[in-house]
């Protein structure tokens, strides 16, 4: 029998030729890359990276800008405050000027009204400190303080928090980045002269201190003296000088040195004690007084120099009263020292009666240049300046580079005369002169031809009415008169001739 075999249930695959075709898509299927993930894409994708940059650093640009323009706000104002400072404080000063009788409340009213005026902007409040002034009231002093809103920099209360300054006005309370305080000063000096001033000044001053001057009213004298020479000498000597003299006089005067009492009188100065008998009474030269009286010959009313016939007459001073003079200190001729004045007006004491004519003789003698023989080279008076005269207006007073200035202040009428002999007609005798007064009137016309400038000051209730015209008519005009009938009035009489020749100028 023939055996049939069965066929194996395993199935082969059939082994297929590779065709050309499906070579093709596995190529094309290898060459494709990969599809990236989502995040992967985000990462590579440069794609508005400018614009997140941009919005990221726009901030700090625009808080940078903005307090560049708080902070130029505050600079503007500043330099707009102080402009206007400095304008309010010169005119409280010019006020303090014109009313040297009431002049802190003048300088403080006209600064106040000037500041109170001037529109500011920028700012939230203004205001003005209380004036502060020096001793002698030249130089004033102002603060003021404004608020600035600054609402950039305001941001600031978010990042470091900060309570507003306790004398924050309202509308700057919220915090300390809502406003700023700028805070500006200035200081107004009412001085004469320095550097620009375009002329040299020599001052003069008369001062009474006679019997009736003691207490109170020598004490105001002092005062008012060293108001005006802190005034009229000023710091910068390099270009224009001021020089100031003082002749103290009562019943006569006292030179500083015997030299210059024997070149006045043409007369050794005593050594010793001599003593004179006249009309039952007896006088005394003494060592180391240099006490002077009147001068006598053709010149008594001139400034030629002292020589033969023109000599001052030695005072011969009345035993019974002592053996010094009784104007006590000794004149100071023309000195730009502060200290040395001073320091004479303090030793200021008061005696004896008035002899004004003698007083006025050696506040001009000072000032004049043929007497320079008796001071040292430093006190020495410089020569007339001819190109004005303030006095009868004949000049150019642009062209004027020096001036002369006598002050002359008494309290009493001129009551003293002297015989030929030296001796007060008190004591009998006939004077050498013509009264007391008329002499001075004489002198002072006079000095006034030679082109110094007078001021005259009558001090006290005890003057008369011819006493106070002769010191009217004694005086450049009526404007350089002044009736002091108390001390602060004396004080500001000073002051207002100091001020009458000087500048003001503003520092700080």
């Amino acid at each position: 029998m023939t055996r049939v075999t069965k066929p194996s249930s395993k199935m082969v695959a059939p082994k297929l030729s590779a065709s050309p075709h499906v070579e093709k898509v596995s190529a094309v299927i290898s060459d494709c890359p990969r599809t990236p993930s989502v995040f992967a894409r985000l990462n590579a994708d440069e794609r508005g990276s400018t614009a997140i940059i941009f919005a990221l650093s726009i901030f700090p640009v625009i808080m940078m800008t903005g307090v560049a323009v708080d902070y130029s706000r505050m600079v503007t104002v500043k330099a707009r405050m102080q402009t206007a400072l400095d304008a309010a404080a010169l005119s409280g000063a010019r006020a303090a000027q014109t009313n040297s009788s009431n002049l802190q409340s003048a300088a403080e009213s006209a600064a106040s009204n000037y500041f109170n005026a001037v529109t500011m902007p920028f700012v939230t409040s203004k205001s003005l400190s209380p004036m502060v002034t020096n001793a002698s009231k030249t130089t004033f002093t102002w603060t003021a303080t404004s608020w600035v809103p600054t609402p950039f920099a305001a941001v600031g209360q978010m990042i470091s928090p900060r309570a507003a300054d306790a004398s924050a006005p309202s509308a700057c309370v919220r915090s300390w980045w809502t406003c700023q305080k700028v805070v500006t000063t200035t200081s107004t000096t009412v001085a004469v002269g320095g550097s620009n001033i375009g002329y040299s000044i020599e001052t003069s001053f008369m001062l009474d201190i006679t019997g009736s001057m003691a207490g109170q009213k020598l004490t105001d004298l002092k005062s008012a003296a060293k108001d005006a020479v802190d005034i009229l000498i000023w710091s910068d000597q390099t270009k224009q000088t001021s020089r100031i003299a003082i002749t103290p006089f009562s019943q006569e005067v006292r030179l500083p040195t015997s030299s210059a009492y024997q070149l006045a009188t043409g007369l050794a100065p005593p050594a010793s004690s001599t003593t004179k008998s006249y009309n039952g009474y007896t006088f005394g030269r003494y060592a180391g007084q240099y006490c002077v009286a009147e001068r006598t010959g053709t010149n008594k009313y001139t400034d030629v120099a002292p020589g033969s016939g023109n000599y001052v007459l030695p005072a011969w001073l009345y035993t019974n009263w002592g053996n010094t003079c009784t104007s006590g200190s000794a004149a100071q001729p023309l000195t730009t020292n502060k200290t040395v004045l001073n320091s004479l007006i303090d030793s200021l004491s008061a005696s004896g009666g008035t002899a004004g004519q003698i007083g006025t003789a050696w506040a001009w003698y000072m000032l004049s240049p043929n007497w320079n023989s008796l001071w040292p080279a430093a006190n020495a008076a410089a020569a007339y300046d001819a190109a004005y005269n303030v006095n009868t207006k004949v000049g150019d007073p642009t062209l004027q580079k020096l001036k002369k200035i006598a002050i002359l202040m008494t309290d009493g009428d001129y009551n003293t005369e002297y015989t030929s002999g030296g001796t007060m007609t008190d004591f009998g005798g006939s004077a050498a002169n013509d009264s007391a007064g008329n002499q001075a009137t004489a002198l002072c016309t006079a000095m006034k031809t030679k082109g110094v400038e007078v001021y005259t000051v009558a001090f006290g209730s005890g003057l008369s009415s011819s006493a106070q015209t002769l010191l009217t008519n004694c005086a450049t005009d009526t404007s350089h008169f002044y009736n002091a009938s108390t001390g602060d009035a004396l004080r500001a009489a000073f002051r207002d001739i100091a001020l009458k020749i000087a500048q003001i100028r503003v520092s700080g």
